[in-house]
């Protein structure tokens, strides 16, 4: 996972869930990751996901946020920190 976000309150942090996207699907999250929104990039090694359709949820409050996003690909796909 790639993300980053950005926020006019400090402390503040999102979650990136990560949930199936099949419409029979369970809601239920199959990844749960933190996300400071200090503007600065979050990559971490989410572990291995099913091959099927997947959903991508930024979670929390969002009022102060400025900008956010999360990307999901292989970590070695992914550009650095």
């Amino acid at each position: 996972m790639h993300a980053a976000c950005t926020s006019t309150a400090p402390g503040t942090t999102l979650s990136v869930e990560v949930a199936s996207g099949e419409l029979d699907a369970s809601s239920e999250a199959l990844v749960t990751a933190g996300v400071p929104c200090d503007g600065g990039v979050t990559v971490n090694d989410i572990g291995p996901l099913p091959a099927e359709t997947i959903a991508v949820y930024l979670r929390g409050d969002r009022s102060d946020i400025l900008a956010a996003y999360a990307v999901i690909a292989p970590v070695s796909s992914l550009p650095k920190g």
